[in-house]
């Protein structure tokens, strides 16, 4: 089994953020670090081909290579059913009669009774209506998926920075509930459970990687996080534990990168200015500053001349 190092699927359109980069530049140095292979992976969803073409461009000038990008179609069809099959025989999802709160477009939808989440609250404007469609939230009885509450993570997990793997246990606290994965609107995936046809949420297939990786014959030994998929991960590692799969033994968090423009000079004539070793160790330091969020400008990036060692991080128990 191949053994890699990955991240959750990051979606090219962000292109524009230089802390979206710091992905791809700290997942290339773990892979050196652990002598295993670098698997970025690319949400292309939502995408468009612009995005994917000026991203390819960026990591090009800093001098990534950009054939070892994946994209999340690797997920095909017949993955996808074997994998809710599976999920299904072992327990970790079951099919209930519920009734579902949803918005005409779809985007909103949750359990009659559940908490709704702040995500989803800030989809409705103050008179409760749906900001993706403007209509009214209404009620639908349907045949759903749902998880098994999440279990607490027994398997010993190290992460950088330190108080980053007790966030991703408060997930687990806060989600010991069962909790929909499937949609009552048309999705890209779909699955058929028991005789009845499942239409599945994207994101939530994220929640199963390591089953998903382990059809690829891939084993993932650490993986890099931003504040934008935390909660992916942490789904990730409980429901990989409660289907007895291998854990990552290292988890990653990259902070929230401000980059301050201080010119109008574009990304590649920045890179053309301080070169492109520059500009990687800037932002090679700033994922690893150890904080939530950081600051960095100009001045980060010229007077970053020095390597930045990147942290062994591993099990001293």
């Amino acid at each position: 089994m191949e053994k890699v190092t990955t991240s959750l699927p990051l979606n090219p359109k962000h292109h524009e953020k230089m802390g979206f980069l710091t992905f791809f530049l700290l997942l290339e140095e773990l892979a050196k670090r652990y002598e295993v292979a670098s698997f970025p992976m690319l949400d292309t969803g939502e995408s468009a081909q612009e995005d994917q073409k000026i991203l390819l461009q960026k990591l090009q000038l800093l001098g990534l290579d950009s054939k070892n990008l994946h994209n999340k179609e690797i997920f095909t069809p017949e993955m996808v059913q074997e994998v809710m099959i599976e999920l299904y025989k072992k327990g970790i999802i079951t099919i209930a009669e519920k009734t579902i709160h949803r918005c005409h477009c779809g985007k909103i939808q949750f359990i009659e009774g559940s908490k709704l989440s702040d995500s989803k609250k800030s989809l409705l404007d103050s008179n409760g209506l749906s900001k993706c469609c403007s209509s009214s939230i209404h009620k639908t009885t349907a045949r759903v998926l749902l998880t098994k509450p999440l279990d607490k993570i027994t398997t010993r997990i190290v992460s950088f920075p330190d108080w980053f793997i007790k966030e991703i246990h408060w997930f687990g606290e806060k989600f010991d509930f069962p909790f929909l994965i499937s949609r009552v609107t048309p999705q890209k995936y779909s699955a058929i459970v028991e005789g009845d046809h499942f239409y599945l949420d994207a994101d939530h297939l994220f929640y199963f990687y390591l089953l998903f990786y382990a059809y690829m014959e891939k084993e993932l030994t650490s993986v890099v996080a931003g504040p934008s998929t935390i909660k992916q991960l942490a789904f990730m590692l409980h429901f990989g534990q409660m289907l007895k799969l291998s854990l990552p033994k290292s988890v990653y968090s990259i902070p929230k990168i401000n980059y301050s423009k201080e010119t109008r000079e574009t990304f590649t004539e920045m890179v053309k200015r301080y070169g492109p070793v520059r500009v990687r160790n800037a932002l090679l330091w700033a994922s690893l500053s150890n904080r939530k969020e950081i600051n960095i400008n100009e001045g980060h990036i010229k007077g970053s001349n020095e390597e930045v060692i990147i942290p062994v991080v591993e099990d001293k128990n």
